[in-house]
């Protein structure tokens, strides 16, 4: 789910940056916030099944996974109880569903553009910040961070995580699970990926 959703993401974002001189596009912006809080509910949920998946030791790749992933635990948190949240985000200028920034190139000669989807409007008080320097950036739209209720989580590093740890996860679990007994019926696999 996290990896689709960043799929989606990042279309958005780039037909976004493509309509760029003309009206907004509600549909568009609808998508890239759906595709955002997409990637924060099902990675807080992925990490409470990692938590919990028996079976899996607890290694060094189940360890960064883990604290990787623990940082949407906050935006997960703050958008479900956002009834208790709106009046101070209000009251702070903040967006209550937050915003995104991204990093535009079209080649790893091209010049990055940082862009920014603003729902609503700012408070006086606000600053808006994108950190491209000293990353790689995927092309054509890399680098995509979402801040609401006061933090900021790079989605492009979360999803990174996920895949890397998911590639390892399948293979510890398939090799674990080759070993079953033909006609096993009562059969409990140990496996413990490896960080890649």
């Amino acid at each position: 789910m996290t990896i689709i959703a960043y799929r989606q993401l990042r279309v958005a974002l780039w037909t976004d940056m493509q309509m760029i001189d003309q009206p907004a596009s509600r549909p568009v912006y609808l998508q890239t916030i759906m595709s955002a809080w997409t990637i924060v509910d099902a990675a807080h949920r992925l990490r409470v099944l990692v938590r919990k998946l028996p079976g899996l030791k607890n290694g060094p790749a189940k360890s960064l996974f883990l604290k990787a992933v623990e940082q949407v635990e906050p935006l997960r948190h703050a958008v479900q109880h956002l009834d208790g949240e709106i009046e101070q985000l209000l009251a702070n200028g903040q967006p209550l569903w937050g915003f995104l920034t991204w990093v535009k190139a079209d080649g790893p000669d091209d010049v990055p553009v940082i862009g920014i989807l603003l729902p609503g409007a700012l408070g006086p008080t606000w600053e808006v910040r994108a950190r491209p320097f000293g990353r790689d950036i995927e092309v054509p739209i890399g680098l995509i961070e979402l801040t609401a209720a006061g933090m900021t989580v790079s989605l492009t590093d979360v999803v990174a995580i996920i895949q890397r740890f998911a590639r390892s996860l399948e293979r510890a679990a398939a090799e674990a699970f080759s070993a079953i007994p033909a006609g096993a019926t009562n059969f409990r696999a140990t496996f413990d990926p490896s960080l890649d």
